[in-house]
């Protein structure tokens, strides 16, 4: 986590498994315990950065085409930052050496706006990275997206000292609901996100399963908000529209194939 003018003193993470850190059981040894879908997963011999077929004609966009930065932009800013470039079809994140200036970086929004909707993307991150998947994302209400925008998390969970907390592992609503289980595949490799919101209703997927379901409007997430790092910001999940964010922590991630679709 996560304002942009902090990625000096978090770039620099150890690769090493963290000393904290004590595994979720495996989502594949847990059987009927956890949902699993096969929606979503994208065909990789079939090639990235493309619908697949039960997506044609179902309302399906691509948000990111392979090979510009089109319908992207920096946070609060009308151009994307120049740390966010196209690489090998992704759209990716430089590393931010320690002690670096900031210029040039910083967490990048989609043009458009969204209420309810299914989003469909695949991340990878180099070992020991950290990022995040915002929604809900409002210029002008807070001066950082993450004070406003929920945040689904991005992480090497066992390399990076974020995964000390389940809450804040890969899959998570950041700091406020953990993931049932272990989906994530090893640094380097594509881990396919489904994210559907509908009316209030919230389902984060991971590789297929599902680990983590909530309403925006009940008192369980109104509690869980409280006794969050976001119990101080008031805008906080205030409102049920807004951009998708992608998070500059400092660290290498690869974003593509994403698709989204409005409910």
């Amino acid at each position: 986590m996560k304002a942009r003018l902090t990625i000096g003193l978090l770039a620099a993470v150890a690769v090493m498994p963290a000393s904290g850190f004590s595994p979720l059981p495996d989502c594949s040894s847990l059987g009927s315990q956890v949902v699993h879908s096969k929606e979503g997963i994208v065909d990789a011999a079939k090639g990235a950065n493309r619908l697949a077929q039960d997506e044609n004609g179902g309302g399906w966009k691509l948000l990111f085409d392979g090979k510009t930065t089109q319908g992207w932009r920096g946070f609060a800013d009308k151009a994307i930052p120049q740390a966010w470039r196209v690489e090998n079809g992704a759209l990716t994140l430089s590393k931010h050496p320690e002690g670096a200036p900031i210029t040039g970086r910083g967490d990048i929004v989609t043009d458009g706006q969204f209420g309810d909707f299914e989003l469909r993307l695949q991340w990878a991150v180099e070992p020991g990275a950290n990022s995040g998947i915002f929604f809900f994302a409002r210029e002008g209400a807070t001066d950082t997206i993450w004070k406003a925008a929920p945040e689904v998390q991005v992480l090497d969970d066992a390399r990076h000292k974020d995964g000390e907390l389940p809450s804040h592992r890969a899959g998570a609503l950041y700091d406020i609901y953990e993931p049932k289980c272990n989906a994530l595949k090893p640094a380097g490799e594509y881990n396919d996100v489904r994210l559907v919101v509908r009316k209030g209703h919230v389902e984060q997927w991971l590789n297929g399963y599902r680990l983590v379901e909530y309403d925006f409007d009940s008192d369980d997430f109104r509690a869980r908000v409280k006794a969050s790092k976001f119990r101080d910001q008031p805008e906080f999940a205030k409102v049920h529209r807004g951009r998708l964010g992608l998070q500059d922590h400092g660290d290498v991630i690869r974003f593509r194939s994403i698709r989204l679709r409005e409910l």
